[in-house]
């Protein structure tokens, strides 16, 4: 067996056949030793400059912002911000980066320093402002030098030195306590970290923040001091952006103002149509944040009740629809299971047919076919039964009628005129029902694979009965057409692509990539190529992308069944560990599903069995990629489980909180609202779940409750949540991995001030405390293991780390793709771009990044401190 050694100072690898002494070693390392002229000079005598903490190269840039920042903070920001400038250049010229002082640059510094973040304001603004006077000064300063726009570490080093220290200087040398808003924030946190008692506090707040604190001195976390203020501030920021008083009476009549509710939302015009007279200025489309939170957003701020007419009915009847479709799904798929293209033709034949017996002879089905086919049968039955629909006559005379017509009019005909011609007088009642999806070709006469025929009538057929009277009640009212456009359209559009999500209906950037790509295959003899199939194809390269770099990687895994306690604790509390508790037991996790915590969550898993599914009916090119669809899907199936167990971790918890606040309140809704912490959900949802709970349904609302706290914190993916950025083909392809990155900014936006919500001072401290534990805990498991760096990792997936989005593997194959296609035409045969795209393309078989895991520490050899660092995540970098 070799041993593997690497020189501390070159870091050169090694390879002996036998382990070698200390000495040997010495004596190996020394030839490899670079001579002196080689090593970096550091004799140079220790002066002021020296004494920077940053590299040569950001000192003047860290002494420019530094000294104007500072400056500003001191009331002297013209003089002040000279003189920094001053002394910056007199850095450069000691570090030999110029050769004279240039007044025009302190000039420039002069007048920008007027521009300087001060004390007052809020810590969030005030980093915010911090990193973009930063980088303002910066690139200002070499504009007056001459030269061309800074480097982005220049950039980035400015906007980090402007924003720790605004945000520093106002979280500690300002005499307020905390990011001054709402009176609630200001006192829960005063509290918090003084100890002291809190004034009009809710019974809620008071437990929360007395578990808090039992919490903090449970921790002892060592290097964590907290500093309250030694007193209140007299005033507080609104969310309106005026201040008032913190006199109860004084504020009363600001909190009931901003906590109104418009009763007469659409005054009725002549014609019987809602006029919308809200001011819609100030809103902006949202194209990174999750559609959920933008509705609230609008609704909260303007009182236009989108939240409640249009996403909250439509998302909890296409959860249904969901259900409904996974259910009935499953059934049909193991009903066709092992089954060839050419067997599902003929069952598809014998269920059209009018005479089973002589359909049986005819196409030689034995016993064990008919058993199957009385299956589907009767998932054709219970379906259509749900739809108010005769199944039979739809499958023996209708379908074959429509199929005729569409082999009557040829290849290119139109699906509108295929109905036409088979019901040339009146469209029977099944038929119509499925009209829409026929225009729209989610469903066609012309297929004769049983499979894809029956998933396509049960998802569309659910979408009509579930979803479609909601969407377009709310389409009318909110959206309109081309001539009659209700609302402005940065509201109006977000609004009509939320509905077209839900819908299913392909972006228009992913319509145009399927077009262009049949073309192209087309014309390169692959007949056939639909736009429909280009998607497909699409969909399976999004599937393995998935599968390639999440599959069966035990890190990842770990981090996602720890989300529970990263985000989940915050909002629960102690009730968090009855949710473990009762999550772990058979009967808890049945509880979770009759809750409804389960429902209509498809997660990753299920999603690319409906892929494969897709694929499979496709022959026997789709069946390679069903095989490479369902690999991905077996291996991201422990994620789907960890899942379920964290919505209903979740769920539970909120459950047995709620139930609780109802023995508590004994009726009082005020006191159950409360004790439920039915205030920390966002507001619009809060008010919905209040309203459930005002009718005297606690129950119901005590379950909603259960449902929000578990989507609040474990995020949904279903159609209609994801991030507009991130939705469609070009959507998912390209940006698919950035989707839980803005759930997370979203939930940590939701603690700031201005954020969606109440209890944000408890929430805040709980969220830090559970995160300082997990830093903890992994930081010295790995300094234990002796794994260097051991608490990068666990900074990465904490705190702000997972804020951080790396891109996509089909976006980066794609462009490597171009480089090495453009080295090609230039005669470099083997060139680099070449190379990286036949490694880019690992990234599309299912288990490559674990496989590359196993490959770098093989060729690394650190021993397997390392090793199990790696595989649960404490080690800083995973490679993809």
């Amino acid at each position: 067996m070799p041993f593997r050694y690497t020189n501390p100072t070159t870091g050169k690898h090694f390879v002996a056949p036998r382990k070698l002494t200390d000495p040997e070693l010495e004596e190996l390392f020394k030839d490899d030793t670079p001579p002196i002229s080689a090593k970096k000079d550091n004799s140079r005598e220790l002066g002021l400059v020296d004494l920077i903490p940053v590299p040569d190269k950001y000192k003047p840039t860290f002494v420019r912002v530094a000294g104007t920042i500072a400056s500003g903070f001191a009331g002297v920001p013209f003089l002040g911000a000279a003189a920094s400038e001053l002394a910056a250049e007199g850095v450069e010229e000691s570090l030999g980066y110029r050769k004279r002082i240039n007044p025009l640059e302190i000039g420039v510094a002069g007048i920008g320093g007027k521009f300087a973040p001060g004390l007052s304001g809020s810590v969030a603004g005030g980093i915010a402002k911090g990193a973009v006077f930063g980088v303002g000064s910066v690139t200002l300063n070499a504009l007056a030098r001459g030269e061309d726009i800074p480097t982005s570490g220049q950039l980035a080093f400015g906007a980090l030195t402007g924003a720790v220290l605004t945000g520093g200087g106002r979280r500690f040398l300002r005499s307020s306590l905390y990011e001054i808003s709402t009176k609630d924030v200001a006192e829960e946190t005063h509290a918090i970290l003084s100890g002291e008692p809190m004034r009009d506090a809710s019974e809620a707040t008071r437990e929360g923040a007395n578990e808090v604190k039992e919490l903090q001195k449970q921790l002892k976390l060592s290097g964590i001091k907290f500093r309250p203020a030694k007193k209140l501030p007299s005033t507080y920021r609104t969310r309106i952006g005026r201040f008032a008083s913190l006199n109860p009476k004084e504020t009363e009549p600001v909190i009931e103002e901003r906590e109104q509710v418009q009763r007469e939302l659409f005054p009725e015009s002549p014609v019987g149509r809602p006029k919308f007279k809200q001011d819609f200025s100030a809103m902006r489309r949202f194209h990174f944040a999750p559609p959920k939170y933008w509705f609230d957003y609008v609704q909260r701020k303007t009182g236009l009740p989108i939240y409640r007419d249009v996403f909250e009915p439509v998302d909890r009847a296409y959860s249904r629809k969901l259900t409904f479709d996974a259910r009935h799904s499953e059934d049909l798929g193991e009903a066709f299971k092992g089954l060839s293209f050419r067997q599902r033709e003929k069952y598809q034949a014998w269920l059209e047919s009018p005479d089973k017996l002589e359909a049986q002879r005819l196409l030689s089905l034995d016993h064990g076919d008919v058993r199957r086919l009385t299956e589907i049968q009767g998932v054709y039955n219970r379906t259509f039964q749900a739809f108010g629909l005769n199944s039979e006559r739809f499958l023996t005379e209708y379908l074959p009628r429509l199929r005729r017509a569409g082999e009557q009019l040829g290849h290119n005909a139109q699906p509108a005129d295929i109905i036409k011609t088979a019901f040339p007088t009146e469209l029977p009642k099944e038929v119509e029902f499925f009209k829409d999806a026929m225009l729209r070709e989610t469903i066609s006469p012309r297929d004769t694979d049983a499979l894809a025929i029956s998933l396509g009538h049960i998802r569309e057929g659910s979408y009509k009965q579930f979803v479609d009277p909601i969407s377009k009640r709310a389409r009318i009212t909110y959206v309109g057409n081309e001539f009659d456009r209700r609302l402005p359209d940065h509201i109006r559009l977000p609004i009509d692509h939320f509905l077209h999500q839900v819908r299913g209906d392909s972006d228009l950037l992913g319509r145009d990539m399927a077009v262009i790509f049949s073309n192209m295959a087309n014309k390169m003899g692959f007949k056939g190529m639909t736009p429909r199939l280009a998607r497909e194809h699409i969909n399976t390269l999004i599937a393995a992308q998935y599968g390639s770099t999440l599959g069966a990687r035990p890190g990842p895994i770990i981090r996602n069944s720890l989300q529970t306690w990263q985000t989940g604790y915050a909002e629960l509390g102690r009730y968090w560990f009855t949710g473990v508790a009762r999550a772990l037991t058979r009967d808890g996790f049945d509880q979770a599903e009759r809750l409804g915590l389960l429902e209509g969550e498809p997660g990753a898993a299920q999603e690319l069995g409906e892929i494969a599914r897709q694929a499979r009916a496709r022959g026997v090119g789709g069946k390679i990629e069903a095989g490479v669809v369902n690999l991905s899907q077996r291996m991201l199936s422990r994620y789907q489980r960890v899942d379920d167990y964290n919505r209903a971790i979740m769920g539970l918890g909120q459950w047995s909180r709620a139930q609780r606040a109802i023995r508590l309140a004994q009726g009082n809704t005020a006191r159950f609202l409360d004790m439920a912490f039915i205030d920390a959900l966002p507001e619009s949802e809060a008010a919905s779940i209040k309203q459930i709970a005002r009718s005297g349904n606690f129950q119901e609302a005590a379950r909603r409750s259960a449902i929000a706290f578990a989507d609040n914190t474990q995020w949904v993916y279903r159609a209609g949540n994801r991030p507009p950025a991130f939705t469609g083909t070009a959507g998912r392809a390209l940006g698919g991995f950035g989707t839980w990155a803005s759930f997370y900014k979203n939930y940590l936006g939701r603690m700031l001030p201005k954020g969606s919500g109440g209890h944000k001072g408890v929430r805040l401290a709980r969220f830090l405390a559970a995160n300082a534990v997990l830093i903890g805990a992994a930081g010295v498991m790995g300094e234990a293991a002796g794994i260097p760096g051991p608490w990068r990792g666990p900074l990465s997936w904490n705190l702000l780390g997972p804020l951080s989005y790396t891109g996509s593997p089909l976006a980066q194959t794609g462009a490597d793709a171009l480089y090495g296609f453009q080295e090609l035409t230039t005669g470099r045969i083997g060139a680099e771009y070449q190379k990286k795209t036949a490694y880019d393309l690992a990234n599309f078989v299912p288990g490559a990044g674990l496989a590359k895991d196993f490959v770098h520490l093989v060729k690394a050899d650190r021993g397997p401190a390392e090793a199990v660092g790696r595989a649960v995540g404490i080690y800083p970098r995973l490679p993809r």
